[in-house]
């Protein structure tokens, strides 16, 4: 609880979360795994320069710590700075391996360049986990560097098996990760654009997100349950409620005009087939005109074909233009409501 509360108050959006909680991952694991080196010596050598090399990179991990707590950096710039620098240090102890190595020494220094290596893997993958930008690129750009000098100055030591095996995996990961760092950019850019276009919308009718919500559940609903509606509804502002009273009275009204022209139009149809006819004339398709009776597609595809017949068509003739033919307008039209 203590932790959600942390991260929601320094962080905003999903990607954030992920890189504060990567970052602290990554602190937590070289302020408490490096004292089993320099105070222990569980891992690695005791020699002089190992050891100071891993106090450093112990308090530069408190130190940019401290400072991201304190608001005194950014989290993408701590991060970085983190990365950075340990694999600044790294890379020193990976070159001061193979400088300083006698022949008795070879073997053990060679495990040590594999340690450190593994330690830039980790160094690396973190960043790489939470899409920091640039720090996947510094990272790896110093370990191919140093490695290469390194591999120069030494080869017995670095081992060239291991190092392509080291270099093949990070910079496939690397790849990866500025692969998911474009799509994740890309769809950032398009869930702004949906939500700025979405709250235009609301400007524009003066609703809440809840308010439109609930107005596009009762129009797309299909069947009657009134305890849907009545749940539904209460989310309504007065203002959304008179609009829609005005609105549905004016349909009501449109409706009924357009089905009495077509009843003196077509007077050996009945109602369910004037019905269709209006659904027709409107553009919609058979599923369509389905869901909008809430009837079956067989059903209304036998009343089409009942509609055929009493007018008579052939099977070539296309119903909407025979009835567009048929119908002619008769009264005023209905005119729009105000709305409030």
């Amino acid at each position: 609880m203590i932790l959600h509360a942390f991260v929601s108050e320094r962080t905003t959006g999903r990607l954030g979360q992920m890189q504060l909680m990567m970052f602290l991952v990554a602190s937590g694991m070289k302020i408490l795994g490096l004292p089993f080196h320099f105070l222990f010596n569980w891992v690695g050598n005791d020699g002089m320069v190992q050891r100071y090399t891993s106090i450093t990179i112990w308090l530069c991990a408190i130190v940019i710590l401290g400072l991201y707590l304190k608001k005194q950096l950014r989290l993408e710039t701590a991060f970085l700075s983190l990365a950075v620098y340990s694999q600044v240090l790294i890379s020193f102890r990976i070159l001061y391996l193979t400088l300083a190595c006698t022949p008795e020494q070879q073997s053990l220094r060679h495990e040590l360049v594999i340690m450190n290596e593994a330690l830039t893997f980790s160094n690396f993958l973190i960043p790489c986990i939470g899409m920091v930008r640039k720090a996947p690129s510094w990272v790896l750009s110093l370990f191919i560097g140093t490695i290469a000098i390194a591999y120069i100055i030494n080869p017995a030591v670095v081992g060239s098996q291991f190092l392509l095996l080291f270099t093949f995996v990070m910079v496939c990961v690397w790849g990866y990760a500025i692969l998911m760092r474009s799509i994740y950019n890309k769809t950032s850019r398009e869930i702004n654009d949906y939500e700025q276009l979405q709250d235009s919308i609301l400007d524009m009718f003066n609703m809440s997100k809840m308010e439109m919500v609930s107005l596009i559940q009762l129009c797309r609903q299909t069947g009657h349950n009134p305890s849907i509606d009545q749940k539904v509804v209460k989310k309504l502002s007065e203002q959304t409620r008179h609009n829609l009273i005005s609105l549905g009275e004016f349909l009501r009204n449109e409706r009924r005009d357009k089905v009495i022209d077509l009843s003196d139009a077509l007077p050996q149809l009945s109602p369910t087939e004037v019905e269709v006819c209006r659904l027709v004339l409107k553009g919609m398709t058979q599923n369509e005109i389905a869901i909008a009776m809430n009837k079956s597609m067989s059903n209304i595809g036998t009343v089409r074909g009942n509609i055929r017949k009493k007018l008579q068509l052939e099977p070539n003739e296309d119903l909407h233009e025979v009835l567009l033919m048929l119908t002619t307008k008769s009264g005023p039209a209905a005119s729009a409501p105000p709305l409030a």
